[in-house]
């Protein structure tokens, strides 16, 4: 036998018994971080957009997004089935890759739609804000601007609570699609569903009728603001009715709009500064010239929502 087989093996002093432990411990640490790591990297996707189909893989919260692209730049077909709202149809639209839309139909829990079946829900489109700028500063981007395609035929019916009652429900769907003129979205009885803002009491900014390209859908859109806050923050709200493959359906969206007077009066504008002297009065002048004297690139922003909205066709 060798020495080495033969020798009585050395104690560890308690030190080196503790640096031991204490590896051992820092070891399983890294381990168990590693294991989770994995676990989120498999749970937390990327959202594929793929020419002419959408495929969601992501969660509902936040997307993660290439780098951000010019606004408008190169359109995509965006095609999304809707059945079992309508059995063999599809609803494809026009939209600026920049969007990076999606259908969150799987992702998002039915109870935020309590008055409607999982049948019911055509499509719930989300969409990257078009604005490059915003884009850059939040790698992981929230599709904040929405456009919900549902089957109306249970939610007429639901009695919400005043003022959301089926009553007014139905009184609101036959509004929006008695609207033949423009002069008929102000001439016109609207009845409230919601309290606060909403198409009924809102200021409206360039307010048009629209209508799908295959003329399914109609009804309004335009621009507007939150008028009980001294703050730069316009969106578009677009509302439209119809019918669908036999089925009652309404198109509802709301689209924030970043253009360059937000990047500096709006709230989270990179070179926004609510602490100025002139703040108020700038936000107050920029809110006047918003509703009066529109600038070129919101005129932009919006012509281009306009027309994707107007490029939407249910088709089987």
């Amino acid at each position: 036998m060798s020495m080495d087989e033969t020798a009585p093996k050395p104690k560890l002093t308690k030190k080196q018994r503790e640096l031991v432990s204490l590896a051992f411990e820092v070891g399983l640490i890294l381990l168990l971080i590693g294991v989770g790591t994995v676990t989120y990297n498999k749970r937390h996707t990327t959202t594929k957009v793929e020419e002419k189909t959408v495929t969601v893989t992501a969660s509902p919260q936040v997307v993660q997004v290439p780098a951000a692209m010019a606004p408008g730049g190169t359109n995509e077909t965006v095609t999304v089935p809707i059945t079992p709202v309508a059995a063999g149809y599809t609803l494809t639209l026009n939209a600026p890759k920049s969007w990076r839309s999606v259908d969150l139909r799987n992702q998002l829990p039915l109870s935020s739609y309590p008055s409607y079946n999982a049948n019911d829900l055509a499509a719930l489109l989300r969409f990257v804000p078009d604005a490059p700028e915003r884009n850059s500063l939040y790698g992981l981007t929230e599709p904040v601007n929405m456009l919900d395609v549902l089957a109306t035929g249970r939610w007429a019916t639901e009695n919400e609570g005043d003022p959301a009652t089926a009553a007014n429900k139905q009184a609101y769907l036959a509004y929006l699609g008695s609207l033949k003129t423009a002069s008929d979205i102000t001439a016109k009885k609207c009845t409230p569903i919601t309290f606060g803002g909403s198409v009924c009491t809102d200021n409206k900014v360039k307010p048009q009728l629209i209508k799908t390209a295959d003329g399914s859908l109609s009804g309004l859109i335009y621009m507007t603001m939150q008028t009980q806050s001294v703050s730069y923050d316009p969106v578009v709200v677009v509302d439209m009715v119809g019918t669908v493959g036999g089925k009652a359906v309404r198109a509802w969206g709301k689209f924030n709009i970043y253009d360059k007077t937000y990047e500096t009066l709006g709230g989270q504008g990179v070179k926004a500064d609510a602490s100025a002297k002139d703040w108020v009065n700038r936000v107050t002048e920029a809110r006047k010239s918003f509703a009066e004297n529109t600038s070129v690139d919101t005129l932009g922003a919006y012509d281009r929502i306009v027309g994707v909205v107007k490029s939407m066709k249910f088709a089987k």
